[in-house]
C-alpha cells in the first residue's frame, strides 16, 4: 500500500491538472478553499508574535516557530484542509462535465435515430397513401397536394410542430378508408345511387378504424373520421357540428376539398384556383363572388361546410401565391 502511494499521488494531480485545462470555471473551488484556509493560521500566527514580543518579520516568525514547532505544523491544517477541499470539488465538477457531456452525446444519439425513424414513418405512410391511389386513379397525388395545401394552412395558423406532424399524416392517410369501397364506384360518371353514396359515407369511419390500431395514432384517426363533418353538423358520418370538430380535421376538410375542386374528377373537369377559392369562401359564409362562382358552379346553396377561421388563413395562403406553388410542384 505505501509502495502505491506515490503512483496515487500522481494520479491525483494528474486528474487535478487536467480538471484545470478542462473546465477552468471549477476553478472557483480552489479559490475558495484558500480563503477559508488562509485566514486562519494566519491570524494565529499574527496573535502568537504579539503575545511572545517578536517582531513581525521572517525572522520573528523564524524564532517563534524554533521555539514550538508543533504548533505551527498544526496551524498549516486549516490550510491544507482548503486545498483538498478545491482539488476535490475541482475533480467532482470535472466527473459532473463528462456525465453532462456523455448525456449530450447520448441526445444526439437519440435525435439522430428518431429522424431516421419518422423518415422510415413518413416513407411508410406515402406508402400507403400510393395503394390508395391505385385503388383511385383519378386521385393521383391527391394525398401529396391535400398535406401540402394543409401545411401552408397550417403555417398561418401557428400550428404546432405536433400539430402539423399529426395533419401530415392525417393528410396522408385520409382517404385509407377508400380501399373498402369498389373501384367502380369511386369512377363512377353518373350520378350515385344512396347504397353506392353509403359506401363512400363509411370510408372516413372505415380508415379511422384501422388508424385506431396504430400506436400514438389515436388523434390521428380522429382527423381521419371527421375530415367530412361540417361544421352546420350536415357532414358525415356523426353529424358532428362547431367546437365538437378538432382544427386539424377543419383544415383538413378545406385542404380536400381545394384539392377535389382544382383537380380532374369523373363527374366534372379541374376549376381555376381562383374559382376553388370562392367556392370555398361560399361554403364558409364569407363574402365570395357570385357571379363569378355561378358560371362554373350554379345552383349551389348557401350551408355552411368549413369553419371561417380555417378558411380566411387558406385565402392568406392564396394571396402569398404559396398554394399555386404547392399545386404546381405537387403536379
Amino acid at each position: 500500500m505505501v509502495s502505491e502511494f506515490p503512483a496515487r499521488v500522481g494520479d491525483f494531480l494528474k486528474a487535478l491538472g487536467a480538471s484545470y485545462t478542462y473546465s477552468p470555471r471549477w476553478n472557483v473551488y480552489v479559490i475558495f478553499g484558500l480563503l477559508w484556509g488562509l485566514p486562519v493560521p494566519i491570524f494565529a500566527m499574527a496573535l502568537h508574535l504579539m503575545v511572545a514580543g517578536l517582531p513581525a518579520s521572517p525572522e520573528g516568525l523564524m524564532a517563534a516557530y524554533r521555539a514550538q514547532p508543533v504548533h505551527y505544523l498544526l496551524l498549516l491544517h486549516p490550510l491544507l484542509f482548503g486545498i483538498i477541499f478545491g482539488a476535490l470539488g475541482t475533480i467532482r465538477c470535472k466527473s459532473a462535465d463528462q456525465v453532462a457531456e456523455l448525456v449530450s452525446g447520448l441526445s444526439d444519439k437519440v435525435a439522430e435515430r428518431t429522424a431516421e425513424l419518422a423518415k422510415v414513418h413518413m416513407e411508410a405512410l406515402l406508402a400507403l397513401a400510393s395503394t390508395i391511389e391505385m385503388k383511385d386513379p383519378y386521385t393521383r397525388g391527391h394525398c401529396y397536394r391535400v398535406a401540402r395545401i394543409g401545411t401552408a394552412i397550417a403555417d398561418e395558423l401557428d400550428f404546432s410542430a405536433s400539430q402539423r406532424e399529426t395533419l401530415l399524416a392525417a393528410s396522408y392517410l385520409h382517404d385509407i378508408g377508400k380501399i373498402w369501397v369498389s373501384g367502380s364506384i369511386l369512377g363512377k360518371r353518373a350520378r350515385l345511387t344512396s347504397e353506392e353514396f353509403e359506401q363512400i359515407r363509411q370510408h372516413p369511419e372505415k380508415g379511422a378504424a384501422v388508424l385506431r390500431t396504430i400506436a400514438r395514432f389515436d388523434r390521428v384517426a380522429e382527423i381521419v373520421a371527421q375530415h367530412h363533418e361540417r361544421v352546420d353538423g350536415s357532414g358525415y358520418p356523426h353529424g358532428l357540428a362547431g367546437e365538437h370538430i378538432l382544427l386539424e380535421a377543419k383544415v383538413l376538410m378545406v385542404a380536400d376539398a381545394v384539392d377535389a375542386l382544382t383537380s380532374d374528377r369523373p363527374y366534372r373537369s379541374a376549376l381555376p384556383m381562383d374559382i376553388a377559392q370562392q367556392e370555398i369562401r361560399r361554403a364558409a359564409g364569407l363574402k365570395y363572388d357570385a357571379e363569378l362562382l355561378s358560371q362554373h358552379l350554379p345552383g349551389k346553396g348557401s350551408s355552411q361546410q368549413f369553419d371561417r377561421v380555417v378558411v380566411e388563413a387558406f385565402c392568406r395562403a392564396f394571396e402569398r401565391h404559396s398554394l399555386p406553388t404547392v399545386l404546381a410542384v405537387a403536379s
